[in-house]
């Protein structure tokens, strides 16, 4: 609707509203008046515009037309140089109508000729006939303006550029048809609009006057005259309403008649029901009420079903109901899901076919919990984990309670079972149980391994120094190699069994384990009919660890594959990036993981044995140790890592760890130095203090040490160290370098030592040793104090390339 702001607005919004909706008649003169407005206006536009375009496109022709004329009239003037022919022929272009300037320029933008006299001779400036110079030799328009129409077209002379012809034609003239084609056409316009409104003037008078008789008709049938008629006698459209209105009137009055003898007869019946009704509302008053308390039982049932319904969906635990007999009513989402039992499916069905549990081996079938909780008539759960065996054969650990259900009399009609998925948290408990009954042996393993190796320096050391003193050709040299190398065995045998030890924590570093993988997968290897597939993620996360120890582990799992496929074989490695939450049925933290999976397909692992292939010393290999997997358990435990094993009797194994991939804090590493520059810096007389509580340890690492040229102090404890070094100082005869024991039982150890002693004398040189070779203080002994570190047992050469390397890196500083 066409909107009129403020008031003059609304008035005159006002006025043409009452002006159109006031009579039919002006709608009709009105409405073809504004329609032949708006056809002619239509008209005369169309054709001012398709005018337009003619005129303009005509002015282009006209002006190109002349350009290309004088173009070709100028090549022999233009060749010849003739300045005075070419401004005759630009002269003879003056008269053609609506001429602005006709000009001759040179390529090089002088005016060879012109219409007005005064520019020839002169060179063009303005930016358009630059423009003209510097682009394309084509016929162009140069300026785009609707006052005129600027067209140059090129000269050439065996197709050589040789000038240009430029002209410029007014569009006066075509603005003025334009105005005098309008000025018409509004007449025109007029013209229609005048004789449409007479012909719609005779036109609405006719249909007017019939419309105005209806309506007479209509007013006296309102006031209540139902014997006037229609005397309209048409044979359009109006006279057939004229017919139906009469025709109308007719059958009204026919009905009205019938209506007063209907309403007699209504009033009779009318007495009759309302004696009826009083009587039924009497009724009906007492049944109001018994639907109304049916209705409010029948709303209070339906809200405690769906309450129930809702509970029973909600809950994290499976419930199952059944009857007095057993058979089963109702089973929720959850206990659905566990059992592989729909509602339609279970219900009617016994209990015992539903819910079967077994023992958490799987060796025998559980008491009917029906039973139980029916005799025992209370709250009573199973008191130990059990198996649930679902219907597809699955089995999960569950816990469950049961209880019986009673009526408002306290009978039992039932029972309720609630149970949950306790597979998570049984696998956990597992792992928590492993790794305390590791470190129970670890703890046994890192005291046996620590004593061992005091026992393996004394032997090593003493077995060095027997080879040195004996020549090379006495007939007990092999019989000393052979001890030699037996005690080296039994190092690495100890190395083993402190891995259980809190003392064999991990050097953690960050490091590529793709790469790890890779080096042990081709060692491991080598020389094997086994053929291993990588499958590395491209993107996998660099992992902190302690490189040894997780090479051990590949080596371990590796090895334990191989001797599973003694035909050959395919290994399948695979390494990937783990996110793991809170939500995932692993014993881990919630962080980042790099999670590596090892797969054979060889004899595979009895059932009866896979839960004990981490237990130390369990194999069921002829010749194996049983280290070799609790180890690797061991391991990865102390990486905060975990580690899992799957097995398939005749089908394969899968080993999967996960190693947080979160980088660690740098190490220390020591530095290296060769074997000459150790002996330039053994220098004759320095003097060594050893502190040790072990007798035979005192002594063989006292004779290795003279040996070289040394001279050898002793103390069993880090109080008896201390006075010897002080007494050194004050009598300007000081100690070089101390070895100090880590731990000595019943005394200070080298701990404790080495703060005190670096209190006394700052530039005190301090070498650590231990039998807890893995000792968090051996791999970062700078960060205590010490200057070097060598574990035992330890051989000859090693003491001394480790003592000459602290006294040279010592002197250096």
């Amino acid at each position: 609707m066409i909107s009129f702001p403020g008031k003059y607005g609304r008035w005159t919004g006002h006025f043409f509203r009452q002006l159109w909706a006031g009579s039919i008649r002006r709608q009709l003169i009105l409405g073809i008046t504004l329609v032949h407005a708006v056809l002619m206006t239509i008209f005369v536009v169309d054709l001012v515009s398709r005018q337009r375009v003619f005129l303009h496109q005509q002015s282009l022709r006209s002006t190109l037309a002349l350009a290309q004329s004088l173009a070709a009239n100028s090549v022999s003037w233009v060749l010849a140089g003739d300045v005075v022919g070419l401004e005759e022929v630009v002269r003879s272009q003056r008269d053609f109508p609506g001429l602005r300037y006709a000009m001759i320029l040179s390529p090089e933008g002088r005016v060879l000729g012109h219409s007005e006299d005064q520019h020839t001779g002169l060179y063009v400036s303005d930016p358009v006939s630059l423009s003209l110079l510097e682009g394309t030799p084509t016929i162009r328009q140069l300026v785009e303006d609707p006052g005129v129409v600027d067209m140059a077209a090129p000269i050439y002379a065996n197709e050589r550029l040789i000038g240009w012809a430029r002209v410029a034609i007014s569009r006066e003239e075509i603005s003025s048809g334009l105005k005098n084609i309008t000025r018409d056409g509004l007449w025109y316009t007029f013209f229609a609009i005048a004789l449409g409104s007479v012909f719609a003037l005779f036109m609405a008078r006719g249909l007017t006057r019939a419309l105005n008789h209806l309506v007479q008709v209509a007013e006296r049938i309102r006031g209540g005259d139902d014997q006037v008629r229609s005397q309209l006698d048409r044979p359009d459209e109006l006279g057939r309403l004229s017919e139906t209105l009469n025709a109308t009137l007719d059958t009204v009055v026919a009905q009205k008649q019938e209506l007063l003898t209907a309403r007699r007869d209504q009033d009779r019946t009318l007495q009759e029901l309302q004696k009826t009704v009083r009587s039924m509302e009497e009724v009906n008053e007492c049944l109001n009420m018994e639907v109304e308390l049916r209705r409010q039982t029948e709303e209070y049932l339906a809200k405690e079903k769906e309450q129930l319904a809702v509970t029973l969906a909600s809950i994290a635990e499976g419930v199952i109901t059944t009857d007095l007999t057993g058979r089963v009513i109702l089973l929720n989402r959850v206990a659905a899901a566990l059992t592989g039992w729909s509602q339609e499916e279970a219900t009617g069905l016994p209990l015992a076919e539903i819910f079967r549990v077994v023992t958490m081996d799987g060796s025998s079938p559980c008491a009917d919990p029906f039973q139980r909780i029916l005799e025992q008539g209370r709250i009573a759960n199973t008191g130990g984990d059990l198996q649930l065996v679902a219907r597809d054969g699955s089995r999960r650990a569950i816990a469950e309670t049961g209880a019986p259900i009673r009526d408002a009399r306290l009978r039992t009609i039932g029972i309720v079972l609630v149970f949950r998925d306790a597979t998570a948290e049984h696998q956990i408990h597992e792992q928590i149980f492993k790794m305390r009954k590791l470190e129970s042996v670890g703890v046994l393993a890192g005291g046996i391994a620590h004593d061992f190796n005091n026992m393996l320096t004394g032997i090593l050391g003493n077995l060095n120094l027997a080879r040195i003193y004996l020549p090379m050709d006495n007939q007990a040299r092999p019989l000393l190699d052979s001890a030699e190398q037996a005690s080296l065995r039994a190092r690495a045998l100890t190395q083993q069994l402190l891995t259980f030890s809190k003392g064999g924590e991990p050097v953690r570093q960050q490091a590529s384990l793709a790469e790890l993988i890779r080096e042990t997968c081709d060692f491991v290897l080598a020389g094997s009919s086994i053929r291993v597939q990588l499958d590395l993620a491209p993107d996998l996360a660099p992992a902190a660890i302690d490189k040894g120890q997780i090479g051990q582990v590949l080596q371990n799992i590796l090895l334990n594959a191989i001797q599973a496929m003694p035909g050959g074989g395919i290994i399948q490695l695979r390494a990937e990036n783990h996110h793991h939450t809170p939500d995932a049925p692993l014993a881990l933290p919630t962080g980042d993981y790099v999670k590596v999976t090892v797969q054979d397909n060889g004899v595979g692992i009895p059932a009866e044995y896979l839960p004990r292939i981490f237990d130390p010393y369990f194999t069921t290999k002829q010749h194996g140790s049983g280290l070799g997997l609790a180890i690797t358990h061991s391991i990865i435990s102390k990486h905060e890592g975990l580690i899992q094993a799957e097995s398939t009797p005749g089908k394969g194994t899968t080993l999967t760890f996960y190693l947080p991939s979160r980088p660690a804090a740098p190490g220390v590493q020591a530095t290296a130095i060769t074997h000459a520059e150790d002996q330039l810096c053994a220098a004759s007389g320095s003097r060594v203090l050893i502190m040790d509580d072990e007798p035979m340890i005192r002594e063989v690492a006292g004779k290795m040490l003279e040996r070289a040229g040394y001279e050898v102090l002793y103390a069993v404890d880090g109080e008896e160290a201390l006075a010897q070094y002080r007494t050194g100082m004050e009598i300007s005869h000081p100690i070089d370098l101390v070895i100090m024991d880590l731990t000595i039982p019943g005394g200070m150890g080298g701990q404790e030592a080495v703060g005190k002693l670096m209190a006394l004398d700052p530039a005190a040189r301090v070498i650590v040793s231990s039998g807890y070779a893995n000792d968090p203080v051996m791999s970062r002994y700078q960060d205590y104090g010490f200057l070097g570190c060598i574990g035992k047992p330890y051989e000859m050469q090693s003491l001394l390339d480790e003592v000459a390397r602290v006294l040279r890196l010592t002197r250096r500083n």
